[in-house]
């Protein structure tokens, strides 16, 4: 599935601030001896949130979902660490939303812009 990178204008200071929480999905063992998944937090950064038009494409009988929005943060050593599948909680005056991370890139290769293309799962939003 391809994701389309939509031109970045660089953000100013004040629009980066989105409080966003940054989650791999793991494994740790149980006291039975067994595995159980669980979300741990990696990185606790600002940015921006923004909402992009939503579509989704209906193959094999199944609704494929695309990015709904699109996430900007500063480059830096935990831009790396980012990838599909991972969870992003954005805290904001009415809550938490949860977004699940499509794809990550490097806006314009220069170290200075990270895009994460996200959907948002409303059913694990607390709105």
């Amino acid at each position: 599935m391809a994701t389309t990178v939509q031109r970045l204008r660089e953000p100013t200071l004040g629009e980066m601030r989105d409080r966003l929480r940054f989650q791999h999905n793991i494994e740790v063992e149980d006291d039975a001896g067994g595995f159980t998944d669980v979300w741990a937090d990696y990185a606790q950064l600002h940015g921006r949130v923004l909402p992009i038009s939503a579509r989704g494409t209906f193959i094999a009988r199944q609704v494929e979902s695309r990015a709904t929005h699109q996430i900007t943060i500063r480059y830096s050593g935990t831009s790396g660490q980012i990838s599909r599948d991972d969870r992003v909680w954005m805290t904001d005056r009415n809550g938490e939303r949860m977004f699940v991370v499509e794809s990550v890139h490097d806006v314009g290769n220069n170290r200075k812009w990270t895009q994460v293309m996200a959907v948002e799962d409303e059913q694990e939003s607390e709105v």
